[in-house]
């Protein structure tokens, strides 16, 4: 699980396929206790970087 988490998760294209499932397991593993929410939050920040640099990949002028 932690593998997926800091592995694959903060892919684009992961999250832009599947948002839901990603926020979903993200949810579950901090509510099992599987994950501290220190290391959730380190996670998230590396999801909300990965995706505006996409977004920003995206921008045509």
């Amino acid at each position: 699980m932690k593998y997926f988490l800091f592995n694959m998760a903060p892919r684009a294209d992961v999250i832009h396929a599947a948002p839901n499932v990603v926020a979903d397991l993200c949810f579950w593993l901090v509510f099992q206790d599987y994950v501290p929410d220190e290391e959730m939050e380190q996670v998230i920040d590396c999801i909300g970087a990965s995706t505006s640099r996409r977004d920003q990949n995206t921008v045509r002028f």
